[in-house]
């Protein structure tokens, strides 16, 4: 496991974590250590937390709780990417949640937290003009028109438009214009967090499947 620092304030610190454990890595057990919000970058593997089992893929997010043990297994695939955030309780506190009802878990891939995760993973490796300061601390839409980024990540997700019909319905005058827009802020192409957006799973079928000796 490779962990880098990309940010360390007060109230939170970023890191960039890349495990390389395969099928045959005998899992072991781990614990949180601070209350965090992990973004799944790449890389598929499961779970495990407070008796349930999670499966978590390209999009998702682990939610990780101060003193809880975990387990993960790479049962498929070797090695995935994650962007964790770590989180002072008083940023909790300042944002309306509660510590007490912060929960360890797993939970699938959402369009516009998938646009502030590839945006703060763009920003991690360099590919964005934005500083982690300015991703952590203000919404993507925030960098481009709010409404026109939401709507496109929805219908991105969810349906089976094509990205040129997309960047028309959501206020794009052109599709070039949309596509480097939404790469800016994103640090993916429309496409790209569109295969994401569900889960890539037709991308893991196809690594799984047996591949022809030549």
């Amino acid at each position: 496991m490779r962990a880098s620092t990309i940010l360390e304030r007060e109230s939170i610190q970023v890191t960039d974590f890349r495990c390389d454990a395969g099928p045959e890595d005998a899992p072991f057990v781990e614990q949180h250590r601070a209350f965090s919000v992990a973004y799944v970058r790449k890389g598929t593997f499961c779970y495990r937390t407070r008796g349930e089992a999670f499966e978590l893929v390209a999009g998702s997010l682990l939610i990780g709780h101060p003193g809880d043990e975990y387990m993960c297994s790479h049962e498929h695939l070797r090695g995935d990417e994650c962007l964790s955030f770590k989180l002072a309780p008083a940023l909790l506190e300042s944002m309306g949640l509660s510590p007490e009802g912060w929960r360890s878990g797993g939970v699938p891939p959402l369009p516009e937290l998938m646009v502030l995760g590839e945006l703060a993973q763009a920003t991690a490796e360099g590919s964005s003009d934005l500083g982690m300061d300015k991703v952590v601390g203000v919404t993507p839409h925030q960098y481009v028109p709010r409404s026109r980024l939401r709507h496109a990540a929805r219908l991105l997700a969810d349906d089976s438009r094509s990205i040129t019909d997309v960047a028309f319905d959501v206020g794009f005058g052109d599709l070039s214009n949309f596509v480097r827009t939404f790469h800016r802020a994103a640090g993916v192409s429309p496409g790209r967090f569109r295969q994401a957006a569900r889960g890539e799973r037709n991308f893991l079928q196809e690594r799984l499947a047996p591949r022809p000796v030549r």
